[in-house]
């Protein structure tokens, strides 16, 4: 699941056109640093050289959003290993650990887990403990979270980096955990973890990679929302984080998700204009666009056109080794449905079956609510009713139980006072600038108020002024 989870953070990123103003220039910073410190490194020796070489390879592997520095994975093995190498000559306990780190990094860079890299990060928590290292411990955590207990692993993390004062890091696995449990469907806890990654984010976002973060906090919040049928309040948060990105000149304009919720709205030619929007600004992403953009079609009945596009996401996905399987379900079971909406069962049939061996992959509940009993429909107009009532009680049963009411209500209840909160900070920050403007003007008038005694004490004395003048002339030509 982590690797589908991540792929995804992965694919919304790469969404965007090109770098804006804030990447470049801190991709420009990162450059300049590492020319420094390769030319410093010849001239170094011991533990200093050892802790270069680590920068050296980190500096390879920065990621400050999208326009962080380029990956260059081979170089980052390379100084990585080089540093291992002479820290493990010296017994260097914190170059060991950290290059270990490094060469695991290097190879998550490049979609590499293997057993050498999960032992390489058990050392490093063994040898981060030794010498009792927070920030390490946090890092090491957060990389095997990668390839064992997910969950768990993800919240030791937490730990570590909250000890080490590491709040920026802290509020990014914070991010993550919140996916994880909305991609599960345990919308109660991902609340608690949206929350929390999403105050941490605002408070800590001091790079482009922070503030891109606090778009992807205030995209899971949402994404919750959305799971509690909010749609106003999906808005409200994707329209704040669209302001947030242009306000910090970043690219991603949260187009995608508008279109989504204009979709869940019924507002087709609205969501439309959003998603072509997400397409031509994402050159990474063209099947995610193509899909949703199928969607809406099937939305207005234009089966046609919605096949087209999802033709076009099942055979790109079917030609790659590794394909994105939530991507390819959702293809399959949609083309299910634009054939369906044409009359044509036996092909709906055909690639509704296909997408539903491996709905696993995409387990988001609307969408398997709604394959139930779009499964339920196409076993029927087949003639198998048996099968058809099999797939119609699931739909029934997810719809309806008990237990999906419950949570809806406890997550609407808690959304509501996580709303009034935020409604009364606003309110607080609109009173806070009231005050403000009417201090300013309660100076300003006590300013003018001053000049005008000011110059009516001048105008006096100018006048008494002139009085004795006078007086003194009339008394002189009379004498």
């Amino acid at each position: 699941m982590k690797k589908y989870l991540l792929i995804t953070v992965l694919i919304i990123a790469s969404c965007l056109k090109s770098f804006s103003q804030y990447f470049t220039e801190e991709r420009k910073r990162d450059s300049l640093k590492l020319d420094s410190l390769k030319r410093a490194l010849p001239l170094l020796k011991g533990n200093e050289k050892v802790n270069t070489l680590i920068e050296v390879s980190e500096k390879f592997g920065s990621f400050y959003g999208l326009g962080g520095f380029e990956h260059r994975t081979d170089s980052m093995k390379l100084y990585a290993q080089e540093a291992n190498r002479l820290a493990n000559k010296t017994e260097y306990k914190y170059g060991i650990v950290k290059s270990l780190l490094a060469l695991v990094n290097s190879k998550s860079f490049q979609g590499i887990k293997d057993s050498v890299s999960k032992k390489d990060l058990k050392e490093a928590i063994s040898i981060g403990k030794e010498i009792k290292n927070d920030s390490i411990l946090g890092k090491a955590y957060y990389l095997l979270a990668g390839f064992e207990d997910e969950v768990g692993n993800y919240k030791k993390a937490i730990q570590y980096f909250e000890k080490a004062g590491d709040f920026g890091t802290a509020a990014e696995v914070y991010t993550w955990l919140c996916m994880v449990y909305t991609y599960k469907g345990e919308y109660e806890v991902a609340f608690e973890y949206g929350q929390k990654s999403l105050e941490l984010a605002k408070k800590n976002a001091h790079t482009a990679w922070g503030h891109e973060l606090v778009q992807w906090a205030l995209y899971d919040m949402a994404a919750l929302y959305k799971a509690a049928g909010d749609y106003e309040s999906v808005m409200t948060s994707l329209k704040e984080a669209r302001q947030y990105g242009q306000l910090h000149d970043l690219e991603w304009n949260m187009s995608d998700g508008i279109g989504d919720v204009f979709l869940l709205m019924n507002r087709p030619d609205s969501a439309l204009y959003y998603l072509e929007d997400f397409k031509r600004n994402a050159p990474g992403n063209q099947l995610g666009a193509d899909l949703r953009i199928g969607e809406t079609y099937l939305s207005m009945h234009e089966y046609a056109k919605a096949k087209q596009l999802f033709k076009f996401v099942v055979d790109s996905l079917k030609k790659s080794k590794d394909p994105f399987r939530p991507f390819l379900t959702r293809g399959l079971i949609n083309m299910g449905k634009a054939y369906a909406g044409e009359n044509n069962y036996k092909d709906a049939f055909k690639y509704a079956k296909e997408g539903y061996s491996i709905i696993r992959y995409y387990t988001d509940p609307q969408f398997l609510m709604d394959t139930y009993k779009f499964l339920g429909d196409v076993y029927h107009h087949i003639g198998r009713n048996d099968s058809a009532y099999l797939y119609l009680n699931r739909y029934s049963i997810l719809k309806d139980s008990t237990q999906n009411t419950q949570f809806l209500w406890r997550l609407n209840n808690k959304l509501n006072i996580y709303k009034k909160a935020a409604e009364d900070e606003k309110k607080k920050a609109e009173i806070g600038l009231l005050n403000k403007d009417i201090k300013i003007k309660s100076q300003q008038l006590k300013q003018e108020t001053q000049q005008k005694y000011f110059l009516l004490i001048l105008l006096s004395a100018l006048g008494l002024t002139g009085f004795f003048v006078y007086k003194s002339i009339a008394l002189k030509r009379k004498n």
